[in-house]
């Protein structure tokens, strides 16, 4: 049993590597693919417990590019609704519409 355990946790190490080798990257389309890796990754009940999880997905719902943060907010949709809750709204008072209406979309989805 330790050994299925150890094997996910060592797969989350890696795909988290990935993903910010992607967030880190200047280019904008390889932060929206961090996006959206992390937020199907935020479905798995170990990222709960990987604190890097959660504080990348605040650093990309922050980021300076408006397609990277429309990305994210079309992708909260997917995230635990703890995190939903603290991630989305700075989204809907976003300065661009189209992050500002994802957002609004999402909050309607998942009802608040």
């Amino acid at each position: 049993m330790r050994l299925r355990s150890a094997g996910k946790g060592t797969r989350m190490q890696d795909k988290l590597r990935e993903i910010e080798l992607l967030a880190s990257s200047p280019n904008g389309g390889d932060r929206c693919k961090a996006v959206e890796r992390l937020a199907e990754l935020s479905r798995a009940p170990e990222s709960k417990e990987e604190p890097r999880c959660f504080e990348l997905l605040k650093a990309l719902g922050g980021d300076s590019k408006y397609e990277v943060r429309q990305t994210f907010a079309e992708q909260c949709i997917l995230l635990p609704d703890d995190w939903l809750w603290k991630l989305l709204p700075p989204l809907l008072e976003d300065p661009n519409p189209f992050v500002r209406r994802s957002a609004q979309r999402v909050r309607k989805q998942r009802g608040s």
